[in-house]
């Protein structure tokens, strides 16, 4: 499977399911009214602890559409290296079209909604295949729906850079920057963050001798709705099963 970026940060937690662990055991025979039940020792290990899925700002509820792409840089001693994504996005739903025409459409979880899922669309083979939370987190590192609306950028991150006092208009939105004080360390050395639609504008990082940039370019509310629809409504005629049943074919 294709791994995919979305904005800055190169996405693991996963799951473990363990059937039998414990084994009870009743004695035959006993005095004792209601003897009481004797639980084994436990001879596994326990199962890897989960995060739970970043919160979600309440604000989020009410962001507009947009529509934008997102052209992102990689550079490093070897070379340099572009890649552009197509986005659109609302406040429960992102859709993404890859360079080579591949699509994804990330849907935000309405009964728990810092949670995620999500589907592949394959145009060649025809095929969406459905990518639930637990992949999505293994294989992406995609940790709820908190990750693809802000492109993986932590707001938090802000408290450990400088507001430069610089602001700028974008689709009705105003985004300010923020610098690292200490442009030489690992990390994020600038963003353009805005709040009020919970997007960097423009994010740059750099983590050795690797400085990765992500633009937001051509932003506009400008939407056409249908490209949020579920994939079966939009592609009836193409198959749809759970990724994981398609990895056991």
């Amino acid at each position: 499977m294709r791994r995919i970026v979305l904005g800055v940060l190169l996405f693991m937690v996963g799951a473990a399911t363990v059937a039998a662990l414990t084994r009870w055991h009743q004695p035959v025979e006993s005095d004792e009214a209601g003897a009481a039940v004797v639980l084994s020792e436990r001879n596994s290990p326990d199962p890897p602890l989960i995060s739970q899925p970043p919160s979600v700002p309440a604000s989020a509820a009410h962001l507009p559409r947009l529509s934008y792409v997102l052209k992102t840089t990689r550079s490093s001693k070897a070379g340099r290296q572009v890649s552009t994504e197509s986005m659109t996005r609302s406040h429960d739903r992102v859709r993404m079209t890859l360079e080579d025409g591949q699509e994804w459409l990330f849907v935000q979880n309405t009964r728990y909604p810092t949670r995620v899922f999500g589907y592949s669309i394959d145009h060649k083979a025809r095929e969406i295949l459905l990518h639930e939370e637990t992949t999505l987190r293994t294989e992406m590192g995609i940790r709820g729906w908190a990750d693809v609306l802000t492109m993986r950028f932590d707001p938090a991150i802000l408290g450990t850079l400088r507001d430069t006092g610089e602001r700028r208009q974008m689709a009705g939105a105003t985004a300010t920057r923020f610098v690292s004080p200490d442009p030489a360390r690992d990390g994020v050395t600038e963003v353009w963050w805005s709040e009020e639609l919970l997007l960097p504008l423009s994010v740059t990082a750099r983590k050795a001798d690797v400085t990765v940039t992500s633009v937001v370019d051509g932003l506009t509310t400008d939407v056409d709705a249908s490209l949020l629809a579920d994939p079966d409504q939009r592609f009836p005629q193409y198959k749809s099963e759970d990724v994981a049943d398609a990895h056991d074919h």
